[in-house]
C-alpha cells in the first residue's frame, strides 16, 4: 500500500466564543452533538458527558479520573513552544490561548502568556500537538485524593442519584475549582491532607500521561490517522485513596494500583 499523496489527520478548531469569554463559555448549556450519542463510548461516563472540547475520563480501574480539555494548536505556537523562543508572527495565537485558558489577568500580557505556557509544557511532539497541565493542576489546587469506601473515584451509576455515589463530592468540587473564573490563581489554602497525597503520586503518574500522549497522537483516535495540531490541557485529577492506621495515627495511600505503563485517555 502506497503512502497517501497529501497526509492528513484528526485535529480540532475553536468552539464559538471559546476564546473571548471564560467563564460564560465554560458554563455555556448547548444540547451534546449527536454522534456522542451513538455507542460504542466511554462506559463510565459516556461522551454524552463531553462538553465543548471538555471531558472527564476514569481509567485503571477507576482509581484515577482526568479532566482533559483540547483546543487547536497552531503550527506557529508548536514551532515557537519546540525552538522555546516566540516568533512575531505567533503573538496573536499565544493570545489566543492565554484568553481561552484564562492564563493572564491582562489579555495582552504576551510576554507573561508564553512564559506560563512554557513552564506548564509537559510533552510536544513533531506532528505539532502538545500538551500541558493547567495553572490549577500545576499548582497542586486541581488535584483531588477520594477516599471511598469502595476504593474508587466517582463514576455516574444509571438509577443512583449521583449524591448517593462515593466521591460524588471531591467530583464536584474539582469541577467547582477548574470553573473557577481566576484559574491563573494555585491558591491551595482549601487542600486537605489526602489531597496533598494524591498531588506527591500525580507526580509519580505523570510519566505515563505523557507516554499516553505521544502514543495517542502517533494512533489516532481511528485508522492510525495521527492527530495533528492539537493542545491537550490536562484540567484535574481524580485519585482514590484509603486510609491507613499505625500506632494511633492515619496516613493516605494510593487504593489501587494505575496498571500498566501509559495513561490514554
Amino acid at each position: 500500500i502506497s503512502e497517501p499523496i497529501v497526509e492528513f489527520g484528526e485535529s480540532t478548531t475553536w468552539f464559538e466564543n471559546e476564546y473571548t469569554d471564560f467563564e460564560q463559555f465554560y458554563n455555556l448549556q448547548i444540547p451534546p452533538l449527536r454522534q456522542t450519542l451513538i455507542p460504542p463510548y466511554c462506559y463510565e461516563d459516556g461522551l454524552s458527558q463531553a462538553h465543548n472540547g471538555r471531558s472527564r475520563v476514569v481509567i485503571s480501574n477507576k482509581a484515577v479520573a482526568m479532566h482533559i480539555r483540547v483546543i487547536p494548536l497552531s503550527r506557529r505556537v508548536h514551532s515557537s513552544l519546540l525552538q522555546k523562543s516566540m516568533s512575531e508572527d505567533s503573538h496573536s495565537d499565544f493570545l489566543q490561548i492565554g484568553r481561552a485558558l484564562n492564563l493572564s489577568e491582562d489579555d495582552d500580557d504576551l510576554e507573561n502568556v508564553f512564559e506560563t505556557i512554557s513552564s506548564l509544557l509537559l510533552a510536544i511532539d513533531k506532528k505539532g500537538n502538545a500538551m500541558i497541565e493547567s495553572t490549577g493542576l500545576a499548582g497542586g489546587s486541581c488535584v483531588k485524593g477520594v477516599v471511598a469506601e469502595n476504593g474508587e473515584v466517582y463514576v455516574p451509576s444509571s438509577g443512583v442519584a449521583s449524591e448517593e455515589v462515593s466521591g460524588y463530592k471531591e467530583y464536584e468540587t474539582l469541577k467547582r475549582r477548574i470553573c473557577n473564573t481566576n484559574s491563573c490563581s494555585t491558591d491551595r489554602n482549601d487542600n486537605l491532607e489526602e489531597d496533598d497525597v494524591a498531588l506527591k503520586i500525580w507526580s509519580d503518574l505523570q510519566g505515563s500521561a505523557k507516554a499516553g500522549f505521544q502514543a495517542g497522537c502517533s494512533s489516532g483516535p481511528l485508522c492510525e490517522e495521527s492527530i495533528r495540531g492539537v493542545l491537550v490541557v490536562l484540567e484535574g485529577v481524580e485519585i482514590s485513596l484509603e486510609a491507613k492506621y499505625a500506632n494511633s495515627e492515619k496516613s493516605y495511600v494510593q487504593s489501587k494500583p494505575v496498571t500498566g505503563g501509559m495513561t490514554v485517555a
